[in-house]
């Protein structure tokens, strides 16, 4: 089973999302979604969080706060966490040795680009707790699909709808 880890990384009401490579050979090739990805065999969900943020976009983020763990049957587990950041972390941002580009959206241009699987299943179906999370930094774990012990269930099936 896999293990993941992504970020919401937030600034001026706008998230980050990262452009995948377009490359056939990878998941979601030409789609734009999380900072993060997988966990290696040793690490903690965190440790492997800031291990692809220096990765991808070649940041340090101490603190990210954790919103919960998607089990998605059949696949694995992903956990997403949370940062606003400041003007001049934005500056340090540069993209790594993967993937095309990353930028900053608006909720509502998220809507109109072509997304990951797994990102778009969630923006359809959290939209309101999303767009609370990059419009006003509210953290609403039930509004972001976790219940009391931040879980949240899914079935793969029902992600590739």
């Amino acid at each position: 089973m896999k293990k993941t880890a992504n970020i919401f990384i937030v600034h001026d009401k706008k998230v980050l999302l990262f452009h995948r490579d377009n490359k056939p050979s990878i998941p979601d090739p030409d789609r734009w979604g999380f900072v993060g990805g997988e966990v290696e065999k040793g690490e903690t969900f965190l440790e492997g969080l800031k291990r692809e943020i220096k990765e991808e976009i070649d940041l340090k983020i101490e603190n990210p706060i954790r919103l919960g763990k998607t089990i998605i049957s059949g696949w694995g587990e992903n956990v997403f966490y949370f940062a606003k950041i400041s003007s001049e972390k934005v500056k340090k941002i540069k993209l790594g040795n993967e993937g095309q580009e990353v930028k900053f959206f608006s909720f509502e241009e998220i809507g109109k680009i072509k997304l990951t699987e797994g990102l778009s299943w969630y923006f359809n179906n959290f939209n309101s707790g999303f767009k609370k999370l990059i419009e006003e930094g509210e953290v609403n774990k039930l509004a972001l699909g976790f219940n009391k012990e931040d879980k949240l269930f899914v079935n793969l099936s029902d992600m590739r709808q």
